[in-house]
């Protein structure tokens, strides 16, 4: 059984005896006894506790449920972006923004026009919605407590959606300032949606214009094991 397996498991049996002590008014001892061996002289402490029981069930059911939230956002990550073991998850948050293109010369053809990636520009935000900082040409990751990190691209997966920018795996090419992210040294783009430079509209008539196309990410951010 995997450890997700393992954690919905506790989940659901934990939940089931949440609705079973809150259904039993007149005999919640009966309920727990019969999960947890208590004798049934503790039957007065039980009716007293109930409340505080459900409440730590709950919070177990919680905690639980994180950590099953989490492991599903990271379990499909393909074996070329990974991080190596030494490292372990810091930060992970949510990117709305755009990709900035550019139509230029080709530098392979000469006489033909593409779309060329010039930066990212998008606001960064937790798990709670709260801003986080930004992203910018470097690409660079800027923390509100003015930690930063450079990433340099060290592999890439087409990932799921096609008509989005691809899941990377970076390293830190350099680091700056005491916070969030100063310790960093690795960094994931996964679960992107959008992005992707036009597929046309651009030739020796438009040469220099540059188009904004929203997207979204997730960024995680690794460090060295304490």
């Amino acid at each position: 059984m995997t450890s997700i397996e393992k954690t919905s498991t506790v989940v659901a049996r934990t939940a089931f005896v949440i609705t079973e002590v809150a259904r039993s008014r007149e005999r919640p001892a009966l309920v727990l006894g019969a999960y947890y061996d208590l004798p049934m002289t503790w039957e007065p402490a039980l009716h007293q506790h109930r409340a505080a029981t459900i409440w730590y069930l709950l919070a177990v059911v919680m905690i639980a449920g994180c950590a099953v939230s989490k492991a599903d956002r990271t379990s499909n990550i393909p074996a070329p972006l990974r991080v190596p073991a030494s490292q372990t998850l810091i930060r992970e948050v949510q990117a709305t923004g755009v990709q900035i293109y550019e139509c230029t010369p080709s530098n392979q053809e000469p006489g033909r026009f593409e779309w060329t990636f010039r930066a990212p520009e998008a606001v960064l935000r937790d798990r709670s919605g709260n801003v986080f900082g930004r992203h910018y040409a470097g690409p660079t990751w800027e923390a509100e407590d003015g930690s930063k990190v450079v990433g340099e691209v060290r592999a890439r997966d087409d990932g799921p959606d096609a008509n989005a920018i691809p899941w990377l795996l970076l390293s830190a090419a350099s680091t700056s300032g005491q916070g969030a992210l100063s310790r960093t040294e690795s960094i994931q783009r996964l679960h992107t949606a959008g992005g992707r430079a036009p597929a046309g509209g651009c030739d020796q008539r438009v040469v220099g214009k540059e188009v904004r196309v929203p997207y979204k990410a997730d960024y995680y951010f690794y460090a060295a094991r304490r």
